[in-house]
C-alpha cells in the first residue's frame, strides 16, 4: 500500500501484523483489546406501526405494487404465447 510505497509516512488505522509489513511499518502494541461491533437501535414502537415499511413512502409501495402486476401480466402473456 501507501507504507510500503513511501508515498504515506503514517498510517492511522489498524492493520495486521504480517511479515511482509515488518521492514516499512513500526508496529505499537495495542492498550486494550479492541472489537467490531454493531449497533443497532430500533425506534420506539409508538413512533412506528411497520418498521420494515418505513424507509419507504406510500408512492413507492404504489409503484412497486403495479410494477409486481404488470411482470405478472407480461409473464402470462409469454406463458400463454409459447404453450400455443
Amino acid at each position: 500500500g501507501d507504507l510500503q510505497s513511501g508515498t504515506s509516512e503514517f498510517g492511522g488505522t489498524q492493520c495486521f501484523y504480517t511479515y511482509d509489513r515488518i521492514d516499512y511499518v513500526d508496529f505499537i502494541p495495542a492498550w486494550t483489546p479492541t472489537f467490531m461491533k454493531f449497533i443497532f437501535r430500533s425506534p420506539p414502537l409508538s413512533y412506528v406501526t411497520n418498521i420494515f415499511t418505513l424507509p419507504f413512502d406510500t408512492h413507492v409501495w404504489y409503484s412497486s405494487f403495479v410494477l409486481c402486476a404488470i411482470i405478472f401480466i407480461v409473464i402470462y402473456l409469454i406463458v400463454s404465447w409459447e404453450w400455443k
